[in-house]
């Protein structure tokens, strides 16, 4: 399942985010807003520092690594520089 999609310059700042809602919760009914529904459930605190943590996690990585990281307890990014 897909949490969210990030575009994120090698300098870290983030120039796009999606965030996608967990198909468990689509019947709750569409958000509004432009941000997923996902990121309505996150607290603007938690998100921020979902997207630091994924940006730094990606980007000290070398080139010559895999493009898959297991990240948290049952997630895993997947990135292409």
């Amino acid at each position: 399942m897909i949490h969210f999609l990030l575009l994120v310059s090698r300098q870290g700042k983030v120039r796009l985010s999606r965030w996608y809602l967990p198909p468990s919760c689509s019947s709750q009914g569409p958000s509004s807003g432009s941000e997923g529904a996902f990121a309505a459930g996150l607290p603007m605190k938690e998100r921020s520092e979902l997207l630091r943590e994924a940006a730094s996690r990606v980007l000290q990585r070398s080139a010559k690594q895999c493009n898959v990281v297991e990240w948290r307890d049952d997630t895993k990014l997947v990135f292409k520089r």
